[in-house]
């Protein structure tokens, strides 16, 4: 994709935000060229979709099929298509060891369908679409805007430059991404970029460590615990989480993970969730014991 806009690194807003466009705007044209899938000699500021793996791959077929990919530059991908084995594999259970259903908490979350032992596998999934955290979009901007109408036009531009890679979908996966939940419905993010700010998981990729955010279908429906039971990786050969159980799991018991880093003090966490919309009453941020006893017995309690 080229543009003789000027580009910008996306910055978030946070609370509630108004996307109006300054007076006199007009959104910048993008320009697309398709290129063979097999292509690797990109230019480093060149903004790429890409599919991974490739549509045509065998390997890939399937629920955990493909993953819709946005990246600066040809580096991580090239980085990707060279780990040993690519693609392999994604490991799977029949029947699945969750299912999904009705939870406490409101909506749906993810349970466990018969007895876990502690470090087993529950399930692995491809992203349904990965994104990096700091995307350089193309803007045209002027020194008279207010930090403001940049934010506006950087989440209004981010959006139409997502929705590419969302209308590259298989249409099943794409109806399933707007199923899932948005809790930014009101700091300006559209309904592409607010669910992957809701349901995204950090990836490290490329020779850099480079961060990404995967949005996957199934494990966006878990919730969320400071003292989680379940934890995962990234594996680069077959470009899937792998989700594991961190402690015995009886079946029908919710599936949790941790939206923020269980370590932070109780107060920091709150602070986190509450851009999900949410306030956590887990037995770490209900318990009236000081956050320091509580974050040693959630820790020795969820060693792996």
């Amino acid at each position: 994709m080229s543009t003789e806009a000027d580009e910008v690194m996306l910055k978030l807003p946070i609370g509630k935000f108004s996307t109006a466009l300054p007076k006199g705007y007009t959104t910048t044209k993008h320009e697309y060229s398709e290129i063979d899938c097999n292509t690797l000699d990109y230019s480093d500021d060149q903004i790429i979709f890409t599919t991974l793996p490739a549509r045509f791959d065998t390997v890939a077929v399937g629920a955990n099929g493909w993953s819709e990919c946005l990246m600066k530059g040809g580096k991580d991908k090239r980085w990707i298509l060279s780990r040993p084995g690519f693609p392999c594999y994604v490991p799977s259970f029949d029947p699945p060891r969750y299912h999904i259903g009705p939870s406490k908490h409101g909506g749906k979350g993810l349970f466990a369908a018969c007895d876990i032992k502690q470090g087993d596998l529950i399930f692995a999934e491809r992203p349904v679409i990965v994104v990096p955290h700091n995307t350089p979009i193309p803007l045209r901007i002027t020194p008279n805007m207010s930090q403001e109408e940049i934010f506006s036009i950087q989440l209004i531009e981010y959006e139409r430059v997502l929705q590419y890679s969302v209308d590259r979908m298989l249409p099943q996966d794409r109806e399933a991404f707007f199923e899932l939940w948005n809790s930014h419905t009101e700091d300006g993010s559209g309904p592409i970029f607010g669910r992957i700010r809701t349901n995204g998981i950090g990836i490290n990729l490329g020779e850099d460590g480079r961060q990404y955010s995967g949005t996957f279908l199934i494990a966006s429906r878990m919730n969320h615990s400071c003292v989680r039971n379940v934890y995962g990786f990234f594996d680069e050969s077959s470009f899937s989480f792998r989700f594991h159980a961190v402690r015995p799991i009886k079946a029908g018991e919710e599936l949790y993970i941790s939206y923020v880093e269980s370590t932070l003090p109780r107060a920091e966490r709150q602070s986190l969730l509450a851009h999900y919309g949410f306030k956590c009453n887990c037995t770490r941020c209900s318990n009236t014991t000081s956050d320091d006893d509580i974050l040693w017995n959630a820790l020795d309690f969820t060693k792996v």
